[in-house]
């Protein structure tokens, strides 16, 4: 079984991954949000979104919904982990501990 920082580091991986191919950021409470999926993960067997009622395929982060272009017309994935950048420049990176701009659409 891994252990909560092994799952935390998981979930970095494939969300910086998902930003990175895609053109998009991480919310500037990120790394206060993984707890939420390790408690899924010990809860249901894996890393579903947290903000999600159903535990299904569709639902393990990065969820189906995301990946099919939900955060371009949303601007920001279910939970707000996943936004577009900022119009206004730079977004900061989540380490830098300032707060994200979501665009309205």
């Amino acid at each position: 079984m891994p252990s909560d920082e092994e799952l935390r580091q998981e979930v970095r991986r494939r969300l910086e991954a998902f930003c990175q191919e895609r053109g998009y950021c991480l919310s500037s409470f990120f790394e206060a949000a993984l707890d939420d999926f390790v408690r899924m993960y010990r809860l249901h067997g894996d890393l579903y979104c947290p903000c999600q009622v159903e535990q299904t395929p569709d639902t393990i982060c990065v969820c189906t919904p995301v990946r099919n272009g939900l955060v371009d017309i949303e601007g920001a994935c279910f939970c707000a982990l996943v936004v577009l950048p900022s119009p206004s420049g730079p977004v900061p990176s989540v380490d830098s501990g300032q707060a994200l701009s979501v665009p309205k659409g």
